[in-house]
């Protein structure tokens, strides 16, 4: 029986195909180990069908993360925590992309500069010990 346009299949999370993706690889040896985490709100992971948690060898749950990033973030940095995901984000001012180049050139360049910022906030040794601790 044809699929109606538009008509979707019911969502299945990915989870048993990372794991798949990841034999494959030390198969192949692109590396040697691997794990799939899933980092997400902690009630999303408690009402996965066992079928799909099976997959997950470790969960950081977006609540923990961002408690305890809440100490390394510079003053003017903020978690937001969504649904699936936690950012640090650094409010900017908004540029107007209609504009000459040359009109917003030094709000382009800041914001350049703070898009560094969270880089090397990503790439801190503390904050990569602190996101392995919590696992």
């Amino acid at each position: 029986m044809p699929i109606a346009a538009g008509a979707r299949p019911p969502y299945e999370p990915p989870f048993a195909r990372y794991r798949m993706r990841g034999d494959a690889g030390v198969r192949a040896g692109q590396w040697e180990r691997f794990k799939v985490m899933l980092m997400s709100p902690r009630n999303y992971y408690e009402q996965l069908a066992a079928k799909h948690s099976s997959h997950i060898d470790a969960i950081l749950p977006c609540e923990q993360l961002v408690e305890a990033l809440g100490p390394l973030l510079e003053p003017d940095m903020m978690v937001h925590p969504t649904k699936s995901m936690a950012f640090v984000n650094i409010r900017t001012p908004a540029i107007n992309h209609s504009l000459n180049f040359e009109v917003i050139r030094a709000d382009v360049i800041s914001s350049l500069g703070t898009l560094e910022r969270l880089r090397r906030f990503a790439m801190d040794e503390q904050v990569r010990k602190l996101v392995t601790a919590t696992l």
